[in-house]
């Protein structure tokens, strides 16, 4: 028997599905906040044949927050994406939420030719990790003072070609 859900008002096999469409619009919310936060519009208008040139860093695409970097596992150097996704608080986070790069299919694609889309500035990808208390680079939490303070973690911080 279907379950009418309330937010996507679509009907779901099991109730774990209606909390899972529940809680995408939970994260897109927190993913929004993030992004209004910052006050992002679109700055860069493209030809519909044109393309941008993508390069190594924090991208903004719309609301999702998108990580570029060079593929290292099979030495291609090939650049692919990750998007910044909140995960499900487990009991034993006491309610916080989790943030992590997770493999975002297309996304390359999509930098190069989609609307609202714009690279971070250091100082916002910064900005961002002192929010949210990860590193602004590689998405782990950050523990230590001067990490907390600065957005960024020591690993991340001495590799200055990130950006």
């Amino acid at each position: 028997m279907a379950i009418n859900c309330g937010h996507c008002h679509k009907p779901h096999n099991t109730v774990a599905e209606v909390r899972e469409c529940s809680q995408k619009d939970q994260r897109q919310l927190q993913v929004d906040a993030a992004v209004k936060f910052f006050g992002l519009e679109d700055t860069t208008e493209l030809h519909p044949t044109q393309h941008r040139t993508i390069t190594e860093g924090m991208w903004y695409l719309g609301n999702v927050i998108v990580k570029v970097q060079k593929a290292k596992a099979n030495g291609s150097g090939h650049l692919y994406t990750k998007r910044l996704a909140a995960q499900r608080p487990q009991p034993e986070d006491n309610g916080v939420t989790q943030w992590s790069f997770e493999y975002f299919e297309g996304g390359m694609k999509r930098l190069r030719t989609g609307e609202n889309v714009r690279k971070m500035t250091k100082e916002e990808a910064m900005e961002f990790g002192k929010l949210y208390g990860i590193c602004c680079r590689c998405g782990r939490d950050l523990t230590d003072e001067t990490s907390i303070a600065l957005g960024i973690g020591p690993k991340c911080r001495g590799d200055a070609l990130w950006m």
